[in-house]
C-alpha cells in the first residue's frame, strides 16, 4: 500500500474521481491505473497523482497538461507507460 495517509489516500482518490478520471487498483487498493483522456486535468493537478507512487500506467491524452506538469511525475518509479497524445507536452 502506498505510504500516504489513508485520509490523504481518500482525500486523492475523491479528487481523481472529481476530474472524471477511469480508476484501475490493485488487490491492496493502491492505484495502478489513471486514465484521465479528455477530462479537464491541469499541470497542478499532477501533485496530487504523485501520491499515487506505485502507479504504472498514465493516460493523459487530450488533456490540459504541459511541459511544466511533468516534473510531478518524476517521483513515480514504478511508472511503466504513459500517454500524452494531444496535449502540450513537448518531445
Amino acid at each position: 500500500m502506498n505510504p500516504v495517509s489513508t485520509e490523504a489516500f481518500r482525500e486523492a482518490i475523491q479528487k481523481m474521481r472529481a476530474l472524471n478520471a477511469d480508476i484501475e487498483l490493485f488487490a491492496d487498493g493502491d492505484v495502478r491505473m489513471l486514465n484521465f483522456v479528455g477530462t479537464p486535468v491541469e499541470d497542478a493537478d499532477l501533485a496530487t497523482v504523485a501520491l499515487f507512487s506505485n502507479l504504472q500506467r498514465l493516460y493523459l491524452g487530450a488533456t490540459r497538461v504541459t511541459d511544466a506538469g511533468m516534473k510531478h511525475l518524476l517521483g513515480l518509479k514504478e511508472l511503466e507507460y504513459l500517454s500524452l497524445h494531444g496535449t502540450e507536452v513537448s518531445e
